[in-house]
C-alpha cells in the first residue's frame, strides 16, 4: 500500500564518452522531521499571540558576553523596531531616571542571586509612563557561566486603576473597605472608619468584621449579594451597618471582585441625609393632606381627588385668601366700633357714611376697592350658597 510522505532527495547525472547515461542520487524520508518543524512553527505562534494577549514578552541574557536576546512582544513593551539589537544601554535608555539605581543593583547583583522580582517604570519617546514587572531566574549553561531567562510584562493599566482606587480611598468621598467572603475587614479609609466611629488599632486587631457589622434582618439581602458576588464579581444594595455605640446607619454598598476570587474591595456611602431628607418630605405631605381633608368639610363639599402638587397649591391659595378676608374684616370691624353712639359719632358718621351695620358675610364675601372685589373663595374654599335677604 503506497505511503505518503515527504522526502529530501539528492543526485547528480553520470556521463561516458561525453554522453549523459544515468542519473544516480539518494532520497531521504524526512516526513517526521517536516512534522516536527510544523508543530514548531506552530507552538511558536501560539506561544507569540499568548505574550501579546498577556503583555509579557521574554527575554535571555549573558552577563558574560552581554548577548541578550528579545522576544517580539518585549521589542513592543520598550518599543524598539525588531532588527535593532537589544542591549543594556537600550535597556537604560528606557528605564526612568528614579529607577534606574534599582535597575543597576539588580543587574550588578545576578551572579549572587537565583531569581529575582521587580517592578520599574520606563519612560517612551512621546513621554507616556509604562509600568513593567521583570522576573527572572539565573542558573548555569552547559560552560559554567550565568545565563538569566527572564519575562517583562507591562501591568500598566493594573497600576493606573490601582492608583486611581488609592486617590479615591485617600480622598475620603467615599468609605472603602478590602474585604474577603469569610467576612474579614483586611483594610479601610479613614472614612469607612470614622462613618461607623471605629479607628485604625480597631482594624489592625482584626475585630472588624463586615458579617458582625450587619444587623440580623439585613443577613439575607447580604447572603444574596455574596451569591451574586461569586457569580457576577459585583453587586450592590442598600442595608444598615451597626456603628460602634450600637446605633444604626443606612448605606448603600457595592463592590468588585479584585485578582482573587475570595476578596473584593467595597465602597459605602452614607444614606442618612437622603433618609432623613425623604422622612420630612412624607411628613409635610401628611400634614398637607390632613390640612385639606380638615378643609374640605367645613364647606359642605366632598373632597375630589388631587395630585400632591394640586393640593399644596390650593392650600396655600386658600390660606392667603382667608388671611386676606381676615385683614378686611378686621379693618371693617375696627372702623364700625369707631362710629358706635358716644365715640365721635358726629364727624365719622358725615365722612364715612354707611347702609346698615358691619355685616360679618359681608366682609368674607368681597371688599370694594376701587371698585374690585376681592374673593376668598377658590378651588380649596368654595363659595357658600347665599342666604335668602
Amino acid at each position: 500500500m503506497a505511503r505518503s510522505g515527504t522526502f529530501a532527495a539528492s543526485g547528480a547525472p553520470v556521463a561516458e564518452n561525453q554522453s549523459l547515461k544515468k542519473y544516480v542520487g539518494s532520497a531521504i524520508d524526512v516526513t517526521e522531521h517536516e512534522l516536527a518543524t510544523q508543530e514548531l512553527r506552530r507552538r511558536e505562534a501560539y506561544f507569540a499571540e499568548a505574550q501579546m494577549l498577556s503583555h509579557t514578552g521574554s527575554f535571555g541574557w549573558k552577563p558574560d558576553s552581554g548577548e541578550i536576546v528579545w522576544s517580539d512582544e518585549t521589542y513592543c513593551i520598550f518599543e524598539y523596531e525588531r532588527p535593532e539589537k537589544p542591549t543594556l544601554d537600550l535597556v537604560f535608555q528606557r528605564i526612568h531616571p528614579q529607577d534606574r539605581a534599582l535597575a543597576q543593583q539588580v543587574i550588578e547583583g545576578v551572579s549572587r542571586s537565583t531569581d529575582f522580582e521587580h517592578e520599574y517604570r520606563l519612560v517612551m519617546p512621546s513621554g507616556r509612563i509604562k509600568h513593567i514587572r521583570v522576573r527572572a531566574h539565573a542558573l548555569p549553561d552547559s560552560s559554567g557561566n550565568i545565563e538569566v531567562i527572564g519575562a517583562v510584562t507591562d501591568i500598566t493599566e493594573r497600576k493606573t486603576a490601582e492608583d486611581n482606587i488609592r486617590r479615591l480611598v485617600d480622598a475620603g468621598i467615599l468609605g472603602i473597605f478590602f474585604a474577603n467572603v469569610d467576612g474579614a475587614i483586611v483594610e479601610a479609609n479613614q472614612a469607612f472608619l470614622q462613618l461607623l466611629q471605629y479607628d485604625r488599632q480597631d482594624l489592625v486587631s482584626g475585630r472588624l468584621r463586615w458579617a458582625d457589622l450587619t444587623p440580623a434582618e439585613w443577613r439575607e439581602s447580604d447572603e444574596r449579594s455574596m451569591r451574586q458576588f461569586l457569580e457576577t464579581g459585583v453587586f450592590h444594595y442598600e442595608k444598615e451597618y451597626f456603628r460602634k455605640d450600637g446605633s444604626r446607619v443606612p448605606v448603600l454598598v457595592g463592590g468588585a471582585r479584585l485578582q482573587s476570587a475570595n476578596e473584593g474591595v467595597v465602597y459605602v456611602l452614607d444614606l442618612s441625609e437622603q433618609k432623613r431628607a425623604e422622612e420630612k418630605i412624607r411628613r409635610s405631605e401628611s400634614y398637607l393632606a390632613e390640612a385639606q381633608r380638615l378643609s374640605q368639610p367645613a364647606v359642605g363639599r366632598i373632597p375630589r381627588p388631587v395630585s400632591p402638587d394640586t393640593g399644596r397649591r390650593n392650600a396655600i391659595a386658600c390660606w392667603v385668601r382667608l388671611h386676606s378676608a381676615t385683614t378686611v374684616a378686621r379693618n371693617d370691624i375696627s372702623a364700625d366700633s369707631s362710629r358706635r353712639p358716644g365715640r365721635d359719632a358726629g364727624p365719622s358718621r358725615k365722612s364715612h357714611p354707611r347702609q346698615g351695620g358691619f355685616r360679618s358675610g359681608h366682609a368674607l364675601r368681597s371688599s370694594h376697592h376701587g371698585n374690585q372685589e376681592h374673593s376668598v373663595h377658590g378651588p380649596c374654599c368654595p363659595r357658600p350658597p347665599r342666604r335668602p335677604s
